[in-house]
């Protein structure tokens, strides 16, 4: 998916290869914030020892 929106950006829009890196990187960035929070406010929610013993899936 990556190569595809690279490849968008830099032929059909015209922008260079620096912009097309910024346009995955931030999608990718957020996902990572997102699982780091969902993660913490879930440990929070439960506690460590409910997540072990209920397994890791939600």
């Amino acid at each position: 998916m990556g190569l595809l929106i690279t490849m968008f950006v830099f032929q059909e829009l015209g922008h260079n290869m620096a912009d097309a890196g910024l346009v995955i990187l931030i999608p990718s960035l957020g996902g990572i914030v997102g699982k780091m929070v969902r993660r913490n406010s879930y440990i929070k929610k439960i506690g460590v020892v409910d997540l072990f013993r209920k397994g890791w899936w939600v």
